[in-house]
């Protein structure tokens, strides 16, 4: 048994160390302002979410759930055991400030699409939609192809 949450709006809820306000200075023709919480244009806006939200399921993780930044997969053996993960998760969320996006949401399901994998109740499969150009690809048939290939390759 599955349930997939997605958390809603939550990167601007992250205070930045009072130290570094002073990096996020802006001056406008009203004043010269700080941001308080965490920029959208942060590099390392991600990771620094992804620890805040591990340290937050610290003790949740790996037992009866996996989270990916803002996503959610809350899994079970039975209904009932499903229902008390759920009711933790989301009552950990609540105390976090945090909100699960409503229109996100899949309750008590087998199957799910979850960062590019199908997840089943007996197998986790590659979701054939994410590797289609791949196969797909047409190998090439003339020299000038097969050098653009191996060109391409050595490119990353």
């Amino acid at each position: 048994m599955f349930t997939k949450l997605n958390i809603w709006q939550a990167f601007h809820k992250i205070w930045i160390n009072p130290e570094s306000e002073d990096l996020t200075t802006f001056w406008t023709c009203y004043g010269v302002y700080k941001y308080k919480v965490m920029l959208f244009e942060l590099i390392n806006r991600p990771a620094i979410f992804q620890c805040y939200i591990n340290d937050l399921f610290l003790d949740y993780l790996n037992q009866f759930m996996t989270v990916f930044i803002d996503d959610i997969l809350v899994y079970s053996e039975n209904e009932l055991e499903h229902k008390e993960h759920i009711i933790k998760v989301l009552n950990r969320l609540r105390k976090a400030g945090l909100q699960a996006n409503i229109r996100k949401y899949k309750f008590y399901i087998t199957q799910t699409k979850y960062l590019g994998f199908i997840v089943g109740v007996n197998r986790i499969e590659i979701n054939p939609a994410k590797i289609v150009i791949i196969k797909d690809w047409e190998p090439p048939s003339t020299v000038k192809r097969v050098q653009l290939f191996l060109g391409f390759c050595n490119f990353y």
